[in-house]
C-alpha cells in the first residue's frame, strides 16, 4: 500500500480593496507519498517562505530531506518549487525536466509516462502551463484507490462548477486543459488540486467535465 499524505492544503484568493492594486494570496498543496517499495516523494514544495513548516511536517512523519528520493514540481511557478533545494539526494522532476545534480535525463513526457515504480507514474497534463505534469498513484491508503496529484490542472474542487476560477488563474492552453481535466477524472478516484483540499471524483464530476470538454470542441468546430 502506498501512503499518501497531503501535508498542506493549498489556497488562493484575491485580496479585496488592497491599496497595492490587484493582489492574490496563494500557496500550493504539498503532498508526501511514502511508497510500499521504499521510495519517498515530495510533490510541490510550496514557496520558499514555507521551508520551516515543510521541515517540521517531514519531521512529524519521521523523515528529513535526505530521505526524499524524488522531488517533483508539477510546473515551474514559484509557489510549487520554492524548497526543492532542500532535497539534494533526490532526483528532481520539474515539469518536463528530470535531473540530479548536473545530470539531465532525457524523457519525452508527450510520448510516454515517466514511471517511478509499478504503482506511480507521471504524465503530461498541458493546460495551466504548456509543460505541466501530474502524478498518478495507484494502490493507495485511500481504500486502495487511485489518487492523482495534478498541480494547477485543477485549482480546487469549486472550479468544476465555476470554471472561471481555473481560467482566471491562468491557462496557456485552455482546450488542452479541458481535455486533461476530463482525462484525469476518468483515471483518478481522488484528486489533489493545486490550491485546495483533496476531493473525491464522483460520476457527476466526470459528467460535468465531459460536457465542458465537448462544448469546447463544438465551439472550435
Amino acid at each position: 500500500m502506498n501512503k499518501i499524505t497531503v501535508l498542506f492544503d493549498g489556497y488562493s484568493e484575491m485580496l479585496p480593496n488592497d491599496p497595492r492594486g490587484e493582489v492574490m494570496k496563494a500557496n500550493c498543496s504539498c503532498t508526501l507519498i511514502q511508497c510500499k517499495t521504499g521510495e519517498n516523494l515530495i510533490i510541490d514544495s510550496m514557496d520558499c517562505w514555507s521551508g520551516p513548516k515543510l521541515l517540521e511536517a517531514l519531521k512529524f512523519h519521521n523523515l528529513c530531506p535526505k530521505d526524499i528520493n524524488f522531488c517533483i514540481s508539477t510546473h515551474t511557478h514559484p509557489d510549487h518549487l520554492g524548497n526543492n533545494n532542500f532535497f539534494l539526494n533526490a532526483r528532481h522532476i520539474v515539469a518536463w525536466s528530470v535531473s540530479h545534480r548536473d545530470e539531465y535525463f532525457i524523457h519525452d513526457f508527450t510520448e510516454k509516462p515517466f514511471k517511478i515504480n509499478e504503482n506511480i507514474k507521471i504524465i503530461a497534463t498541458k493546460g495551466h502551463t504548456l509543460s505541466c505534469i501530474s502524478v498518478i498513484c495507484e494502490n493507495t491508503n485511500f481504500d486502495g484507490k487511485t489518487v492523482a496529484i495534478v498541480g494547477d490542472l485543477f485549482e480546487h474542487e469549486n472550479d468544476i462548477t465555476d470554471p472561471e476560477l481555473w481560467k482566471s488563474a491562468g491557462s496557456e492552453a485552455i482546450n488542452d486543459q479541458l481535455r486533461n481535466r476530463h482525462k484525469m477524472s476518468m483515471i483518478a478516484d481522488y484528486i489533489v488540486p493545486g490550491h485546495g483540499p483533496m476531493f473525491k471524483v464522483t460520476q457527476e464530476i466526470r459528467k460535468k467535465l465531459e460536457d465542458d470538454m465537448k462544448n469546447a470542441d463544438l465551439n472550435i468546430s
